[in-house]
């Protein structure tokens, strides 16, 4: 006899987490049903929605959309313990997007982890909230690198003395266009002169790039 139901959570990706294609691992996570009603995890699903567009992944190559009632992708199981592992890989993402992700498990007597159940709970779902009202997790991927651009000194400019040069200056951004666009995080810069160099050689300012 088993009233409770699993318990599940994800470990890749992490909560507000930022990835690109180097460093977005498999979907992964973890069940197990032996602290709670112990009959044992028989499945795992996940609802996987695109922030931007409000469309979720069908399970189905990199399809998605706007039907969440039909789009819990089921996940494959391994024996970890008195538990269970899930992982799969993931559908195309699109850049510069927040990406929202909830997990069901069941047990071996149909006991169901919380979860937002469409339509009764399609407000849960616009807010990305579980029925009970937590957060579901989000996250951010962007596999674009910014841009930056170089406003003082002017390109091809002439200097004739230190004044004008007082500083260096540029502006860095990331494409929004198409999503909310990743911050800019760093930006590092280097100077080419015929005189920065040891001896008379041309060379690079310091030799590396420097935090601006």
């Amino acid at each position: 006899y088993d009233t409770a139901p699993p318990v599940v959570k994800s470990t890749f990706p992490a909560v507000a987490g930022k990835y690109n294609a180097a460093s977005l691992t498999a979907l992964a996570g973890t069940a197990a049903d032996n602290a709670s009603g112990n009959s044992g995890v028989t499945s795992v699903e996940i609802l996987l929605k695109n922030n931007f567009t409000g469309d979720y992944w069908t399970g189905v190559g990199s399809t998605f959309d706007g039907t969440p009632g039909d789009d819990w992708v089921s996940m494959p199981l391994a024996q970890a313990g008195a538990g269970k592992q899930w992982s799969k890989g993931w559908p195309t993402l699109g850049d510069n997007k927040t990406y929202v992700l909830w997990v069901r498990a069941t047990d071996a007597t149909v006991n169901v982890s919380t979860y937002p159940a469409y339509p009764k709970d399609n407000q849960r779902l616009i807010d990305n909230q579980y029925a009970d009202g937590t957060a579901a997790l989000d996250f951010f991927y962007d596999n674009l690198p910014p841009t930056s651009k170089m406003t003082s000194p002017a390109n091809n400019s002439y200097i004739n003395n230190v004044g004008p040069l007082a500083t260096i200056a540029g502006t860095a951004w990331s494409d929004s266009a198409n999503g909310a666009g990743a911050a800019v995080d760093q930006v590092k810069l280097n100077l080419w002169c015929s005189g920065c160099a040891a001896g008379p050689n041309q060379g690079w300012w310091d030799g590396i790039w420097n935090d601006t």
